[in-house]
C-alpha cells in the first residue's frame, strides 16, 4: 500500500517489537480439544480424555469479567513443570496479541526459583462462544525474567536523545530500529 507521499506503508508484520511479542518466551498449549456448548445460557465444557485440561471455581468470578466475557470463574490446569535458576520469575500471560482466541487468560507473576509444579491459570471465556477450542491452541505465554531492583529516574537529557533517534529513524525508509537497536531474543 502506498501512502499519499508515495512511500510504501509497511504493515505490522514488519514491526520487530510486534514480532518479538509473539515469539518471546514459551507457549503452553492445549493438550486436547475442548468442546464448548451453551445450554439455556450456561456454558458446558467437554474433552475427549484425561487429564482434565480445565475446571471452574463456581458460578461467578470474584473479579469483574472483562466486557464481552462470561463472568464464570474458570481455570486452565497445566501439567507443565518448570525449573528456573535462583533469582528468576515468570510472567504468565495471555498469548500476546492473540485477540482471535475465544478466551482471555489472566496474567500473573510467579516467583519460580527452583521447581515450579503444574498450576491453575484463571481465564474467562467469550460470552456466547460455542465450538471447539482445538488441541495445540496456545493458552498462555511464559516470559522468564531476572528479578532485580529497579529505580525510576527522571533525566531531562532523554528528550534530546529522543529527538535525535526520531530524526535518525525517519531518515531511512524502513528498518532503522531493527538495524540500530533491536536484539534477537533467544529461548531454547
Amino acid at each position: 500500500m502506498l501512502r499519499s507521499d508515495g512511500q510504501k506503508d509497511l504493515t505490522v508484520k514488519a514491526c520487530a517489537p510486534f514480532l518479538d511479542s509473539l515469539t518471546s518466551g514459551y507457549m503452553i498449549t492445549l493438550q486436547q480439544d475442548i468442546q464448548v456448548s451453551i445450554v439455556d445460557g450456561k456454558e458446558y465444557f467437554a474433552w475427549p480424555t484425561s487429564p482434565t485440561p480445565m475446571g471452574g471455581r463456581g458460578e461467578t468470578s470474584l473479579i469483574p469479567a472483562p466486557e464481552g466475557y462470561s463472568p464464570t470463574d474458570l481455570f486452565w490446569i497445566t501439567n507443565n513443570v518448570i525449573e528456573l535458576p535462583s533469582g528468576y520469575s515468570l510472567l504468565v500471560t495471555h498469548p500476546n496479541n492473540r485477540f482471535d482466541l475465544p478466551f482471555l487468560t489472566l496474567s500473573g507473576i510467579v516467583d519460580a526459583d527452583g521447581l515450579m509444579t503444574s498450576g491453575r491459570l484463571p481465564f474467562f471465556i467469550k460470552s456466547g462462544f460455542s465450538g471447539v477450542i482445538p488441541k495445540g491452541t496456545p493458552i498462555c505465554q511464559i516470559l522468564p525474567f531476572k528479578r532485580e531492583a529497579w529505580r525510576l529516574l527522571e533525566d531531562p537529557a532523554l528528550v534530546e536523545k529522543n529527538h535525535k533517534n526520531s530524526w535518525l529513524s525517519s531518515s531511512v525508509v524502513f528498518g532503522w530500529y531493527k538495524r540500530s537497536i533491536w536484539q534477537r531474543k533467544i529461548y531454547d
